[in-house]
């Protein structure tokens, strides 16, 4: 295996430039940089990582926590950006992602809480957190420690924090407003868990956006689930259209496909007798029968913009930010 004075004789740089190179203690030229990465290319050459993290205290490494990735189940998708857009700035500032997952569901935080253990014992210099409404004591474990954070897509209202989020409220809102608009007044709505951080804001956004329009929330016009399934959505749409509705606000895309195969099947047309109004913008909504009129969040610029943030509180402490995305609604056929 070749060495680091290999690698400069090859070079022709000295060990220092070299060593500076490869564990980062120093800034090099970008001609030096390209030779030795070169180099270590060409011969295979393996810098010892776990010896640099026992001078420095640092991995260069950084963890993101996620909700674990079920069947079925629509957010994998949005956390694929999420993991993507984090992951291209990490790597265009020299440092590393790694992904963990824990339970949403299980009652016991042990499993998860041994995770975090582990990882801050192989000196993760920073977490990037997608937190939940039931793992209280498992973010808290995060957020006490001495280790940087930056929560993604859940705002948690209580605890002072850097966090980039969706404003699903306030474009919850603006969905009832749009269906309102298009005279529609009886505006039901389906959507997830409302214990969650998501189906919690969206469920909120829908009642602002009722009492701006002057219109009142009826109990059967609501049906929330914790599976984002298409089954759930046609269970919901079956519920809704007993109860006379003439819009739908459905908070999952996912979801909106059951409400739509229930309306085909009862051959409810869409718009004229029901409106829909989806949200999440997968790229297969545009090419339904009739494209789905849906809100469009930003996963990737939220990854990115988490680890920009993150990156800063690296080089100090106690930097703080916290930045509100505004997604869009994207105006298709479903609507009007």
């Amino acid at each position: 295996m070749s060495s680091i004075k290999k690698i400069a004789e090859i070079t022709g740089l000295s060990i220092a430039t070299v060593s500076h190179v490869i564990n980062g203690t120093r800034k090099v030229s970008k001609k030096s940089t390209d030779l030795v990465m070169k180099a270590i290319k060409d011969t295979g050459y393996k810098p010892n990582y776990a010896a640099r993290m026992l001078r420095t205290r640092k991995s260069d490494t950084i963890a993101m926590l996620i909700p674990e990735v079920k069947k079925k189940l629509s957010t994998n998708i949005f956390f694929m950006e999420v993991l993507n857009g984090a992951q291209d700035y990490l790597q265009s500032v020299g440092l590393n992602l790694i992904v963990s997952t824990y339970s949403e569901e299980a009652e016991d935080d042990t499993n998860d809480l041994k995770k975090i253990k582990i990882l801050q014992n192989q000196w993760i210099d920073g977490f990037l957190v997608v937190p939940n409404k039931k793992k209280a004591q498992f973010i808290q474990n995060i957020t006490e420690g001495e280790t940087p954070f930056v929560l993604l897509d859940r705002a948690v209202s209580d605890m002072k924090c850097s966090c980039v989020y969706n404003d699903t409220i306030s474009v919850s809102a603006r969905v009832v407003q749009l269906l309102y608009d298009n005279n529609r007044r009886k505006i039901g709505y389906i959507g997830g868990d409302i214990n969650s951080f998501t189906g919690h804001d969206r469920m909120k956004g829908y009642k602002e956006g009722l009492k701006v329009c002057g219109l009142s929330l009826a109990e059967d016009m609501v049906a929330t689930s914790g599976k984002h399934t298409a089954e759930a959505g046609y269970e919901g749409a079956e519920r809704l259209v007993a109860a006379g509705v003439d819009a739908i606000y459905v908070s999952n895309d996912v979801q909106a496909i059951g409400v739509i195969k229930y309306l085909q099947d009862k051959h409810i047309k869409i718009p004229e007798e029901v409106a829909i109004v989806g949200f999440e913008n997968y790229q297969w909504m545009e090419i339904l029968a009739r494209p789905l009129t849906t809100v469009c969040q930003q996963p990737y610029e939220m990854g990115q913009l988490g680890a920009q943030i993150l990156f800063k509180k690296l080089n100090d402490p106690y930097y703080e930010e916290t930045i509100a995305l505004e997604p869009d609604i994207i105006l298709r056929n479903t609507h009007a």
